[in-house]
């Protein structure tokens, strides 16, 4: 490094970023746009993934059905909720009925073990305790009836009090218009649903054929919403976003700025290298009037960023959007710190004498 040190270098590196205000603020001008700007890009893409994701699964997404008109054991199907990751509920329809609120007109009856309550149910779930000996109402078959829970409803001579209202209209709209009530996992029911955790993406299937193989030839076991409705995938459209790679063309654009108020700087350069500045230096000084404003730019058009997101959302980024909106902040800022120095020492390559008549 000739004659410098590279705690001087470093010094006479603030002490030009600082003399030049009006430079130093353009670049971290610049750099906070274009940096929070794919920072933005990454949060409100990611962000309309995890929605779409959320309905995916609040539509019942992750649940897989198995069926069997020849019954299947309602005992082995409860006893799947026991596994970390999956949810399960026994299902039994059982036969019309009419009711003493609304004679000749006919409504589903059906059971389901305990499971069915937070499997079935949009929103907060009632509790067991809560709907144990009482009428469990789809909300379709409510709104008809006229009833709320608490209220009385006979049913073939059979009174009992309505327990609780579940929307059902997310995920098992087919009994929309049912009068449930909760069953012990005992004998043979025609269905088996079960939810596993989304993380679960394999052998979801293939589990229920293996449990209940021994239940005869007309077993079907099928996703109840199968992705292909949703015409998404999720994470195919993570990997082929269009910004994925943005980060290169943003940090050589932040570069491209560098070099060109480097090019204008070709005397300031020149004098460096009269007094014996090598190359080696010439490029730790370059590294360091960039970083300044670069790295400061950059966090602050990532915070800027983060908090206008922030503030249109209504909530703030998960773990997952932090981690890829900074990776790209980080990567765009890595690219431009690697190239926007390199000028100096090529700028220092030429004739010293002509660099100096350019002043």
């Amino acid at each position: 490094m000739g004659r410098w040190r590279l705690r001087d270098l470093a010094v006479d590196a603030v002490r030009n970023v600082t003399g030049t205000p009006a430079r130093s603020l353009l670049l971290g001008v610049v750099a906070a746009g274009v940096v929070g700007g794919l920072v933005f890009t990454e949060l409100a893409f990611t962000q309309s993934l995890l929605d779409f994701q959320a309905s995916f699964a609040a539509k019942g997404g992750h649940v897989v059905v198995a069926s069997n008109d020849d019954g299947l054991p309602a005992a082995r199907c409860a006893a799947l909720a026991a596994t970390p990751g999956i949810a399960a509920a026994a299902v039994e329809p059982g036969v019309p009925v009419e009711t003493n609120v609304a004679p000749g007109t006919l409504f589903q009856t059906g059971t389901f073990t305990a499971g069915g309550l937070g499997l079935f149910t949009a929103g907060t779930q009632p509790e067991v305790a809560d709907v144990a000996d009482r009428w469990i109402l789809a909300a379709a078959a409510a709104d008809e009836l006229g009833l709320e829970p608490g209220m009385w409803l006979s049913i073939d001579g059979e009174s009992r009090r309505v327990g609780a209202v579940v929307d059902t209209e997310d995920r098992n709209p087919q009994i929309a218009r049912w009068i449930l009530t909760i069953a012990p996992p005992v004998g043979d029911v025609t269905q088996c649903w079960v939810e596993y955790a989304p993380g679960a993406q394999s052998g979801r299937i293939e589990l229920l054929d293996t449990i209940f193989a021994d239940t005869g030839d007309n077993l079907v076991v099928r996703p109840w919403i199968r992705l292909d409705e949703f015409a998404r995938n999720p994470t195919q459209e993570l990997a082929g976003r269009p910004q994925r790679n943005a980060w290169v063309a943003a940090g050589l654009l932040l570069a491209a700025l560098w070099w060109l108020a480097t090019w204008f700087r070709r005397a300031h350069i020149g004098l460096y290298r009269a007094v014996g500045t090598s190359p080696t230096a010439l490029l730790i000084l370059g590294f360091v009037e960039a970083a300044l404003p670069l790295i400061v730019g950059a966090a602050a058009g990532t915070l800027w960023a983060t908090a206008a997101w922030a503030a249109g959302s209504g909530g703030f980024p998960d773990p997952d959007q932090a981690r890829i909106a900074v990776r790209a902040a980080a990567s765009t800022l890595l690219v431009a710190l690697v190239a926007a120095p390199l000028l100096w020492p090529l700028t220092g390559r030429g004739s010293v004498a002509q660099q100096l008549k350019d002043r």
